[in-house]
């Protein structure tokens, strides 16, 4: 796993917002506590590139956030700002994921 951490930092930078939405949820559902600086790393990335996630990549992101309690501030101000310009194309689990992620 600590290999594949590594090759995910790597590649950061060249994922679209649907692959750092699926490396943050896929992190979170192993639960995998070395993964923390992974994890910070997208966080950072997904702020920038926040305009780019889909309601789905929104959801899962917050949650994966949540799920594994790391506070990203930033991140989740973005999320909030976003969610908020896409309301109306959210699916009732992807909402209730956000909602609770906050």
């Amino acid at each position: 796993l600590l290999q594949l951490l590594q090759h995910t930092e790597r590649v950061i930078p060249r994922l679209g917002a649907r692959g750092i939405a699926n490396a943050c949820y896929g992190i979170a559902r192993l639960r995998f506590a070395p993964a923390r600086a992974t994890m910070r790393l997208l966080g950072a990335e997904a702020t920038s590139r926040i305009e780019e996630f889909d309601a789905q990549g929104l959801a899962n992101t917050a949650w994966a956030f949540a799920t594994l309690g790391i506070p990203d501030h930033r991140l989740f101000n973005a999320i909030a700002r976003e969610s908020e310009q896409r309301i109306g194309s959210f699916e009732p689990q992807g909402l209730a994921n956000t909602v609770w992620a906050f």
